[in-house]
């Protein structure tokens, strides 16, 4: 393929220019290098009881300085004064997926004389579940072994033989009054025994999944009645710290933006956000700990990581081809990634003093962890990413350089989908989202209608009608999909647009779910040669938009205003002439959205339009 650089796109996308008869050619700003993040390292801002206090910031401390995750799971006690050490399981098990498990649906206990009166006290720990959501644990403290045992023989009797950790929990707090401590969702309980007294340093707040704990405890938890926080330690920056990168880094930005979803509304989540966590959440490691990484959330070892690296980069590009507005996200990403490794390689060497080879490799980690962070799913992938990993992708998988030019990129993409049996190892159901998001990536990238033509009709060709009678309902289905996710890139290209009728693809049919079309981007995004060519085409002027039913589980997608027409987007966002070309078409300008909106109200928020032509469209625009 040929990347076209044509004016079609060029129009989509604002290009700062310099004037011919321009002097003099100003001086260029001075190049920035690395990042103005301030330094950091875990401090004190409670510090109720030195003795445990300092000991226990400098073991966190040392954590903070090792490689691996920050996990409390991790803290050695050894140096906090103590009588006991109590740990909950008694070793960590390694690995992401273990360790998350390490608590899940278990009991736990420990028999111990707590309070020095020659009897043993039990602690038992229970883990909060619901199902498979693993929501933290209670610690019970039972005042005789023959309380708990007691309570264990009345297990099977209510609840009969399988253990249920609910029902643990319920009984343990029936025989005990309740948990004398909660946790959140750790991955270990740690305990510790001083003069009588009973602590933990193990977080009881509810820190769910992707988030991470800026501060960590001491908490005194027995006797009840001395309970409260004696040490509290600042182990990972406030987010103002990072303000300088944030505002600086534009490939931050659209990662960013492209967790939060596409600007179209999309899913909940543009990277379905269940799988990925918050980006913001890995800056502290990114800035403080770059060993924290020794492995990205790769699928591969390390000698397969390049085709790893392959599959990241397609993800984005998967994302982007999703409608014309995510398509620019993806083009800043492309476009300030290099200055993102540049900087993050100089910040390197100069914070931590590495080599040149060593900063290099550290900030190509940072960029796959920040990328891992957006789009990791292990069983929810991007559409393109299937393309480059195995089982999934072809004998061939898609390759290209690091950085690789975007029609090289398309190219792999190309030769990867026209392999015989490309897809065999991926689910049918995905087959066609594929194909569309390689369609719509080229008609978004300027390739010519030619290669459009030849990329549709080889989906068409290779997944044509079926010969069970039973399986021609799904084909229909799976076409009209494939016409629906490339209308979105068609709206910028209206060579393209007149090209789709002649592959089948009606003009007139929603893009998502809640039933934006190609006239209504056309005309949001102020383009008067795609609106005429859908105008031509006879596609309803005012039909409008329809979200999905409150309960849905895309509801949290909702236009705050919906039932829009195109009228309403070109109002707000277009020029005179493309409103003017809608209104002689016959859009209706007395159309009110949900919140009683008609295109008028729409207009007053409209920054494009010269005094004069507002006033004539004001005029145009107005209801008796």
């Amino acid at each position: 393929m040929k990347t076209q650089k044509g004016a079609l796109i060029a129009g989509l996308l604002a290009f700062a220019t310099v004037s011919a008869h321009a002097e003099a050619e100003p001086e260029p700003p001075p190049r920035e290098t690395g990042w103005n993040v301030a330094p950091f390292q875990p401090h004190l801002i409670r510090n109720d009881a030195p003795e445990l206090c300092q000991p226990f910031a400098a073991a966190w401390t040392d954590l903070f300085d090792a490689a691996g995750r920050l996990d409390s799971a991790d803290l050695d006690l050894s140096a906090i004064p103590h009588e006991a050490v109590f740990a909950f399981p008694e070793t960590v098990r390694s690995g992401r997926a273990a360790r998350t498990q390490s608590l899940y649906y278990e009991t736990f206990e420990a028999r111990h004389d707590l309070d020095g009166d020659g009897d043993e006290e039990v602690l038992f720990v229970v883990s909060y579940d619901r199902g498979w959501r693993y929501l933290g644990a209670g610690l019970y403290l039972f005042d005789t072994v023959a309380d708990f045992e007691a309570m264990q023989a009345q297990y099977p009797e209510r609840y009969g033989e399988i253990s249920s950790t609910y029902h643990w929990n319920e009984l343990a707090a029936e025989v005990t009054g309740g948990p004398v401590a909660s946790f959140g969702r750790l991955h270990r309980v740690q305990l510790f025994l001083h003069e009588g007294v009973l602590y933990t340093v193990s977080d009881g707040r509810g820190v769910s999944r992707g988030q991470q704990s800026k501060r960590e405890s001491v908490r005194r938890i027995w006797p009840a009645e001395e309970a409260e926080t004696v040490c509290e330690l600042q182990i990972r920056p406030e987010a103002e710290q990072f303000e300088p990168f944030i505002a600086a880094s534009p490939f931050y930005q659209a990662l960013k933006a492209m967790y939060a979803g596409p600007v179209q509304g999309g899913m909940c989540y543009g990277t379905m956000g269940w799988t990925g966590v918050p980006p913001e959440n890995i800056l502290p490691d990114l800035f403080y700990r770059p060993q924290a990484w020794p492995e990205p959330n790769g699928r591969y070892g390390p000698e397969e990581e390049p085709q790893d690296d392959v599959a990241r980069q397609l993800r984005p590009l998967s994302w982007g081809a999703t409608d014309p507005f995510s398509w620019q996200i993806y083009l800043s990403l492309r476009q300030d990634q290099p200055e993102f490794l540049r900087r993050m390689e100089e910040y390197y060497a100069e914070r931590f003093a590495m080599p040149p080879e060593e900063a290099k490799t550290a900030a190509l980690q940072a960029w796959r962890a920040l990328v891992d962070r957006i789009f990791y799913a292990r069983n929810n992938d991007m559409l393109l990413a299937f393309l480059a990993l195995r089982p999934a992708a072809p004998a061939e998988p898609a390759d290209f350089v690091f950085g690789a030019p975007l029609h090289e990129v398309l190219n792999a993409v190309d030769v990867a989908l026209r392999e015989p049996n490309a897809l065999r190892n991926v689910t049918p159901s995905r087959h066609v989202p594929i194909w569309a998001r390689a369609i719509s990536a080229a008609i978004l990238a300027g390739e010519p209608t030619d290669v459009i033509s030849d990329l549709y009709t080889t989906y068409l060709e290779t997944h044509g009608p079926p010969d069970d009678p039973s399986r021609q309902a799904r084909y229909e289905r799976d076409i009209a999909l494939l016409h629906a996710n490339v209308l979105a890139a068609a709206a910028v290209r209206p060579d393209v647009l007149q090209l789709l009728p002649s592959l089948g693809a009606p003009l007139d049919e929603p893009t998502n779910y809640f039933g934006k079309t190609a006239l209504m981007y056309a005309a949001q995004l102020d383009m008067p040669e795609s609106v005429q060519v859908l105008l031509n085409a006879g596609v309803d002027v005012n039909r409008r938009t329809q979200s999905v039913q409150e309960g849905d589980r895309r509801a949290c997608g909702q236009l705050q205003r919906d039932h829009r027409t195109a009228l309403m987007y070109a109002a707000e966002n277009a020029s005179q002439e493309l409103i003017s070309l809608l209104l002689d078409a016959g859009a209706d300008p007395a159309a009110e959205d949900t919140e009683g909106n008609s295109a008028s109200w729409y207009l007053a928020r409209n920054t494009k339009l010269a005094d004069e032509a507002r006033t004539r469209l004001e005029a145009r625009l107005a209801v008796e």
